[in-house]
């Protein structure tokens, strides 16, 4: 296996997240699985990318399927854009941001100027099989399950 995949399993295994009643807080996997989901649909074609609307429909899409109306999450996307650790998504805040938590989608979009894909990702997500490896990953780690 690549050392870089292997690099990437370790970080996504390991993703730093509070937990509410012994479940992990899936907010910063359906993050990361919208971001792939768009680079394998070709919306994100470069390593930079902006917080958008779809960006957020993928998130909220795939917080539908995967968490549901889990009582202990509520869905959104602006925690796992602030707390998502730098060497998997790198925050790009405009000038005199820097240290802005944004409290909602629209405060996201002032805070950021962009945020980008380290290129070692990069690389790794614009291979079909290595994204599908990292998308199940996520899944699998997070026990990303909807309550029935």
């Amino acid at each position: 296996m690549d050392r870089k995949l292997e690099k990437y399993i370790d970080i996504l295994s390991n993703l730093k997240c509070c937990s509410r009643s012994g479940t992990k807080a899936p907010h910063k996997a359906i993050y990361l699985i919208s971001i792939i989901d768009l680079v394998a649909l070709g919306a994100i074609d470069v390593k930079k990318f902006q917080v958008d609307e779809v960006l957020i429909k993928c998130f909220e899409y795939n917080w539908t399927i995967y968490v549901g109306n889990n009582p202990l999450f509520n869905c959104n996307i602006w925690n796992p854009l602030y707390y998502i650790e730098q060497d998997v998504i790198i925050h790009n805040p405009r000038p005199g941001y820097e240290n802005v938590k944004p409290a909602s989608i629209n405060k996201c979009a002032e805070v950021y100027e962009f945020m980008e894909i380290p290129p070692s990702l990069w690389k790794l997500l614009t291979d079909v099989s290595n994204r599908n490896i990292l998308r199940e990953l996520l899944v699998q780690s997070y026990s990303i399950n909807k309550q029935k």
